[in-house]
């Protein structure tokens, strides 16, 4: 196990040990405060998870030469790393267009200002990041 996967484990599992203190121990008992203990515990299983993953995966790995031979090659292999590409250039239209469906049901519900601004400010964010990465990979190649 490497330090980077040992600092995930390690983080993951304090934000859910902390999550479940604060959600069975202390309680919340501030309005604005009572989702707290349930992000810490989701953001904490997520790290815990991600670093966990990577840990067996270079176990697995190290493991099964013959396998491990096979999933560098595939890893490297251009018709993999295009296919990889077109598929998350394909995602990203699609999350676009998701996006913006979900900031006008937001709207048409009436929700708070404040959510639909913030919705408005990612959605923004990621529609200028795209010529942005463009320009910079037109550069490079």
């Amino acid at each position: 196990m490497n330090k980077k996967n040992a600092i995930k484990i390690t983080i993951g599992v304090i934000m859910f040990v902390i999550g479940l203190y604060v959600l069975l121990v202390e309680g919340i008992s501030r309005d604005n405060l009572i989702s707290l203990p349930f992000v810490l515990i989701g953001i904490g299983s997520g790290v815990f998870g991600a670093g966990m993953g990577e840990v067996l995966k270079t176990k697995a790995i190290k493991e099964d030469p013959v396998n491990s031979k096979r999933i560098e090659i595939e890893q490297k292999d251009e018709r993999n790393t295009a296919i990889a590409n077109k598929a998350r250039a394909k995602s990203y239209s699609f999350t676009i267009i998701l996006f913006a469906a979900v900031i006008l049901l937001f709207t048409l519900l009436q929700a708070d200002t404040k959510i639909v601004l913030v919705l408005v400010a990612a959605y923004i964010a990621s529609v200028v990041s795209f010529p942005i990465y463009y320009s910079k990979l037109n550069k490079e190649m």
